[in-house]
């Protein structure tokens, strides 16, 4: 799915001389990517057999760590 987005849209409307990001694009490819990390991390480090804050403390890591990553490409710092 991320890679049918970024085909999609990057050969109609990204311009190599002028780059102009597309801010929906690029969220909807940040987030298939937290819902993998959160998955690999769930399953193949078996954190859903964790402890309660251990679930917790990783859910809110991840929530921080991508709103903070978009805020930051939107704000282009």
């Amino acid at each position: 799915m991320t890679w049918w987005l970024g085909n999609s849209r990057g050969e109609f409307s990204y311009n190599f001389s002028n780059p102009i990001p597309d801010y929906a694009l690029s969220a909807g490819i940040m987030l298939i990517a937290a819902i993998k990390v959160r998955l690999i991390i769930w399953h193949f480090m078996e954190v859903k057999e964790g402890p309660i804050w251990l679930r917790w403390s990783f859910d809110v890591w991840l929530c921080m760590l991508t709103t903070i990553i978009l805020g930051l490409y939107y704000y282009s710092l």
